[in-house]
């Protein structure tokens, strides 16, 4: 906390020799007195400015501990990017080869989507899906079917069967 003060207070000074000097400069027939109030006006102003501009909310603090947090929950397990597609809807994000199940996490700015998990157990059937080549289908026992777009679907399906 002291490390920020000193900082902050660094920051000060500077701004205040900067105002002082604009002070100077833009009203150079005022006594002393009041061009040192107007710079320090001046680089209070400056000084609220920047700390308006570069100020970080308690939201964003806690999207990214979010963020780290689920990175390393994730980066021991096999995967790769992938789209999930609902209906009209295509989600992108990561597709993790878990020790037992499929999991489909959705990126970081989709906080409203929870993570899709798929148990090898459920799994009925993975193949190319017939209407569009481009995406995996995944079916489960249940019936319910999974649509995914990967980069080698080939290579994904083989690893998809070899869990099964």
């Amino acid at each position: 906390m002291a490390s920020v003060f000193l900082v902050f207070f660094a920051i000060w000074l500077v701004l205040t020799a900067f105002g002082t000097f604009l002070g100077y400069g833009i009203f150079p027939d005022n006594p002393i007195i009041m061009t040192g109030v107007i710079s320090c006006i001046i680089s209070w102003c400056i000084a609220l400015g920047i700390t308006t501009l570069f100020s970080v909310s308690k939201k964003e603090i806690k999207q990214v501990q979010k963020e780290a947090a689920e990175k390393s929950k994730y980066s021991k397990y096999q995967g790769g990017s992938a789209n999930r597609h609902r209906g009209i809807e295509t989600t992108n994000g990561k597709l993790y080869f878990f020790p037992d199940s499929l999991v489909f996490h959705p990126h970081s700015y989709k906080v409203e989507i929870d993570d899709l998990s798929i148990p090898y157990a459920d799994i009925a059937d993975v193949r190319v899906d017939e209407d569009d080549k481009h995406h995996i289908l995944i079916e489960s026992k249940d019936g319910s079917r999974h649509i995914f777009t990967v980069g080698d679907k080939e290579k994904w399906i083989a690893d998809i069967k070899s869990k099964l």
